[in-house]
């Protein structure tokens, strides 16, 4: 009962509101004017109402939006910055990196050999000069045997030091015959000669190595004979600076043959192209080699000694060789340019 008079009601309103609507619209209020009214004013709530439900956003779209907005104003953070990365340096190649390292050895070694041969070399070209002009300050007449007796020193000095050499090599810093014995089965003398020899049979780390030691131990006797001659008179005295002289001639001629031109610790230019040294180079490697039980052990009668065991074939070979890769890198270098 309630249900059906509050819908009477809510119709006469609608009615009446009609009726209104009609009035201010200039429609009369007959039936007829009112039903107009009503279907103008049904198109009109009807329309708008669609447009509203599809522009108006819902709740959950604008909170949506607002945390979009919100995110986009706010800074990131500390967490969520990716700093520029900065270019990192490419490794060189292995080939690379192994050149400069042995560039910048073969500096260094080329600075001391160049160092220590001038300032030997100039001492010993001024203690001779100084040495013989005393005689001549002092009125005494020019000292003809004793200078005779030097330069024959001198000379037989450096050929016997390749003697030497040869002996010591052989004997002392290899010990030949018991070269194959294990270290501790050596002679209690020879294994320490031999661990520092034995740097020199093994791949180098630096420009220097343990072997080094050897050149400077046969220093010590130049030195001493030269100084002797120097600051004494008398033929005696003349035959030890001669001497003294020759050792040092000796070691700065087997530096630059053995550890320029061989090893290459150095460069040494043009030189390395000479036929006659480039077979000694040659025959050293041999040695090293130990295709003949370590023959040859001197250097620069090398090739007489590979001669006395039969080895000149297989040097031969090893020069024809390299010849070969050297024309076939030189044809390489000019199919480049």
């Amino acid at each position: 009962m309630l249900m059906a008079v509050s819908g009477s009601r809510a119709t006469l309103g609608g009615v009446t509101g009609l009726r209104g609507i009609g009035t201010r619209a200039g429609v009369t209020s007959s039936p007829a004017g009112c039903s107009l009214a009503g279907a103008a004013l049904s198109r009109r709530v009807r329309g708008p109402s669609r447009n509203l439900g599809a522009a108006v956003p819902s709740q959950s779209q604008r909170r949506v939006t607002v945390r979009a907005a919100a995110a986009e104003e706010s800074p990131p953070k500390q967490a969520d910055m990716k700093l520029p990365s900065l270019p990192q340096a490419q490794e060189k190649p292995r080939h690379v990196q192994r050149r400069e390292e042995r560039e910048r050895q073969q500096s260094q070694y080329k600075f001391a050999a160049a160092a220590s041969s001038t300032l030997i070399g100039a001492t010993a070209v001024w203690a001779t000069i100084a040495r013989f002009s005393w005689h001549l300050e002092g009125g005494e007449g020019f000292p003809v045997v004793e200078l005779l007796l030097s330069l024959l020193f001198t000379v037989g000095a450096a050929v016997g030091m390749e003697f030497y050499a040869r002996i010591a090599h052989k004997s002392w810093w290899h010990e030949t015959w018991m070269w194959a014995l294990p270290l501790e089965w050596r002679r209690e003398w020879n294994r320490g000669i031999w661990k520092l020899h034995q740097s020199h049979h093994e791949p180098r780390e630096g420009a220097f190595e343990q072997n080094d030691v050897f050149a400077v131990a046969n220093a010590v006797p130049a030195i001493a004979l030269i100084l002797y001659g120097f600051l004494n008179e008398g033929v005696g005295p003349g035959i030890c600076f001669g001497a003294g002289l020759g050792i040092t001639i000796f070691g700065i001629a087997y530096m630059f043959v053995h550890d320029g031109l061989v090893h290459r610790r150095f460069p040494v230019g043009p030189v390395a192209n000479v036929p006659a040294l480039k077979r000694i180079a040659m025959a050293h490697k041999l040695h090293h080699s130990e295709k003949f039980d370590g023959v040859p052990y001197g250097l620069f009668f090398a090739v007489q000694e590979l001669e006395a065991v039969g080895g000149l074939d297989e040097l031969d070979n090893m020069l024809l060789a390299a010849e070969l890769r050297e024309q076939a890198a030189k044809q390489a270098q000019e199919a480049l340019h």
